[in-house]
């Protein structure tokens, strides 16, 4: 099973967003891959956003939006919730068949550096990286310049 890291952008209005995405998220998923979404929300007091679970909140409500987009429930989507790290050792061996959203990006001040460290942490969720966050193209963010760079790379 090959590893898809697909950066989308579900940022705000993001019911829209979602929407945008499914043709890209629906084809990998029908080819058998496993698809890890990343995304951000707004960096404005993102510390705080973690510390009051605000973040993972808003997180939640993508689930609820991607749920009825793609006619599948829970058991099939899982946030990984806080600061993204490396995947726990067998992580897709015990998440078979899911759909994972890691938390928004933007809580780690690295995104936003475009650390190297940081994408290549990033890097071990997948086997590929596809962009579907067109309109964060222009930013130098490590999701979007470094990552790229780490695994082989396409646009949605």
């Amino acid at each position: 099973m090959k590893r898809v890291l697909l950066r989308v952008d579900f940022n705000f209005p993001f019911e829209y967003k979602i929407q945008r995405t499914l043709p890209t998220i629906t084809n990998l998923l029908k080819r058998g891959a496993a698809v890890v979404l990343i995304t951000h929300l707004d960096t404005e007091g993102a510390a705080v956003m973690l510390e009051k679970g605000l973040s993972t909140k808003k997180n939640a409500m993508h689930l609820d939006v991607l749920a009825n987009a793609l006619k599948i429930h829970y058991p099939s989507l899982l946030l990984v919730r806080g600061l993204v790290g490396e995947p726990p050792k067998d992580f897709f061996i015990k998440h078979k068949n899911r759909l994972i959203l890691l938390d928004n990006l933007r809580l780690d001040k690295r995104e936003e550096r475009n650390d190297h460290r940081f994408a290549k942490s990033l890097s071990k969720w997948g086997d590929y990286y596809i962009n579907e966050a067109f309109a964060n193209s222009h930013r130098q963010h490590a999701s979007i310049v470094s990552l790229p760079m780490l695994l082989p790379h396409d646009i949605g």
